[in-house]
C-alpha cells in the first residue's frame, strides 16, 4: 500500500513535536528537581499529553506553593 502524503507529513510532524516535547520536558523536570519542587508524576508526565493545560496549571500551582 502506498502511504498518502498527508499521512507521511502527519507522521513527520508528530515525530518532530515529540522530539521538542522531550527537550522541553527535560528542561522543566531538571529545573523542578534543582529547585526541590515536588510535582505529581501524573501532572508532570502523563497528563501533559491528554490534558496539557490542566497539567500546566497544576505544575504552576506547585511552583507557587514552593
Amino acid at each position: 500500500m502506498k502511504c498518502p502524503k498527508y499521512i507521511e507529513k502527519a507522521l513527520h510532524d508528530r515525530a518532530r513535536a515529540a522530539e521538542k516535547f522531550y527537550e522541553l520536558d527535560l528542561l522543566i523536570s531538571d529545573w523542578l528537581e534543582k529547585n526541590n519542587i515536588d510535582c505529581e508524576y501524573t501532572h508532570l508526565h502523563v497528563e501533559t499529553i491528554s490534558n496539557p493545560y490542566g497539567a500546566m496549571d497544576e505544575i504552576l500551582q506547585d511552583i507557587k506553593r514552593a
